[in-house]
């Protein structure tokens, strides 16, 4: 017996559950209980384990009850308001083990001020009231000890800080992706600089957990998605009648127009992602343009052979052009035979993606065969000329169409830091040469097509741009270099969908009779 209790474990419902029944609050129901979940998922001797052991829920509940003990000690009837910043800090302080008060102490306190500031508030305080009760204040403790934990064990001297390689490696203890494997490790550097606040090459640990905090909830994210237009999103999604529902998306996808934008939001399953979307401090992290489609002429997936036969490794990822996939050599001009949103055919969407570059049925493409987005938004494009050139769009999707997603060495890595502090001229240098027709990734692909069409100029490289870009009137990010049309505007961001809107995407449409 004694052996069974010391090894079985929880999984994350019965822990949660356990503290419930141990009289303290439900935690379930804070946005970061996976991100307590997961790190409390280790024994005593830090090996990772399927669940949580006995002796770390008992060490929990001794914590929960400290905290809530000092809790009754400094905050009011409601809670710590938000303007109670060092009773937040002292909460926070009271949760680390010796060694980490030892280290937080030997700074002043005002330097650890900005973890507790409006946005890390907004992080822990669930209802959005300003005040944060017991349940908030358990889930803030359980974070900032999780992440003291993590540094403390990963930093090799803590008092100087971790380097990018104990940075990386304190990521992947934390439960996230390993930055070094995704897409050839483009991201490693733009992740470290944005969370070397201090610019010092070194992560300190208040550094530290303002990125653990970001990177498991980027709260201010969500806040911006709640300031587009048309929060929650388009009403025609959530309808009951599944034939109103279909009938209201045609109407609104028939409005789109060439060169509008949709900006998307991947969720925290997408480790690419996730990774662009803290870098440049955006919730944005793919983007495509819509295209009013016609007819095309020529092959698709002419060169489509050759090029994988050089770049093997994007074989497993792509897709060719076909009749039931994409659009890219589809004559016809009816509706989109797969799909069961009928009447707005002729708005196309091209986009570039691990699947390749292809032309797509809008409504089809975005709503009923992907389940990876978590918010959709429109930026339409106004007051430009040639929208409706038809020879022109049809040239540029031909020469584009069954290309393959980027190749090109470090090209992602450049696009980034072509938004950071150097001088633009140095960050253009480091740029791999735009404008190729076989391979190319979603912002640079959307930025040829202005390029084509003659709404923006050769002053700025198109593989420059990330989809933030595309976001031009929202004042955010010190990562943000917004694009700069010839003539015309692109618009505000429409939202089309969130996750507060209920809806769960692909969508299940009738047949259409």
């Amino acid at each position: 017996d004694k052996f069974f209790f010391q090894q079985a474990t929880l999984d994350e419902e019965c822990f949660f559950a356990a503290l419930s029944v141990a009289g303290y609050p439900d935690l379930s129901s804070s946005p970061l209980a996976p991100f307590i979940y997961r790190g409390s998922c280790y024994d005593p001797d830090r090996r990772q384990t399927s669940g949580v052991l006995l002796s770390t829920l008992r060490s929990t509940v001794q914590m929960l009850k400290e905290t809530l003990h000092t809790f009754s000690k400094l905050a009011g009837p409601e809670g710590l308001k938000t303007t109670d910043t060092v009773g937040c800090l002292t909460m926070g302080l009271s949760s680390l083990s010796p060694a980490g008060r030892i280290l937080m102490s030997k700074d002043d306190l005002d330097r650890y001020k900005d973890l507790m500031d409006v946005e890390s508030f907004a992080r822990y305080d669930r209802n959005q009231d300003g005040v944060l009760d017991e349940t908030d204040i358990c889930a803030f403790v359980l974070t900032i000890r999780i992440l003291c934990e993590v540094y403390l064990e990963t930093a090799e001297n803590a008092q100087l800080g971790m380097d990018i390689t104990e940075f990386n490696q304190a990521l992947q203890r934390m439960g996230l992706p390993n930055v070094e494997r995704i897409l050839q490790g483009q991201f490693v550097h733009a992740v470290f600089e944005r969370a070397d606040m201090d610019r010092t090459d070194r992560i300190v640990l208040r550094e530290f957990i303002r990125a653990g905090t970001r990177l498991t909830y980027p709260v201010t994210h969500e806040s911006r998605i709640r300031a587009c237009l048309g929060y929650p999103g388009w009403n025609v999604l959530s309808m009951k009648s599944s034939a109103q529902q279909a009938e209201g998306i045609s109407q609104f996808v028939s409005t789109l127009q060439t060169g509008d934008l949709l900006l998307m939001q991947g969720g925290d399953d997408n480790p690419m992602g996730r990774y662009i979307k803290y870098s440049m401090n955006t919730p944005w992290s793919h983007v495509a343009v819509i295209v009013k489609r016609s007819p095309l002429g020529g092959i698709a997936n002419e060169k489509t052979e050759a090029v994988l036969q050089t770049f093997p490794f994007r074989r497993a990822a792509h897709n060719f052009c076909s009749p039931g996939y994409c659009r890219c050599f589809d004559l016809r001009e009816g509706d989109f035979p797969p799909s069961r949103i009928a009447g707005c055919s002729e708005i196309g969407m091209l986009e570039s993606t691990g699947e390749g570059i292809h032309l797509y049925d809008a409504a089809h493409r975005l709503l009923e065969s992907q389940s990876k987005w978590r918010s959709i938004a429109v930026a339409k494009l106004h007051d430009v000329p040639d929208r409706d050139n038809v020879e022109k769009i049809n040239s540029f999707i031909e020469s584009v169409r069954g290309g393959i997603y980027s190749v090109a060495k470090d090209e992602l890595k450049a696009a980034m830091s072509f938004h950071s502090s150097l001088a633009l001229s140095k960050q253009k240098e480091s740029l791999p040469e735009g404008h190729r027709s076989s391979d190319d990734f979603c912002a640079s692909l959307a930025m040829r097509f202005y390029h084509h069409m003659g709404w923006i100029d050769d002053s700025r490289p198109c593989n420059s741009v990330m989809p933030s870009d595309f976001d031009v009137y929202t004042q955010y990010s010190e990562c943000k270099n917004p694009v700069q049309l010839l003539q015309g505007r692109i618009g505000h961001l429409e939202l089309v969908m969130s996750p507060e809107l209920g809806v769960k995407l692909p969508l299940k449409l009738p047949k259409q009779k």
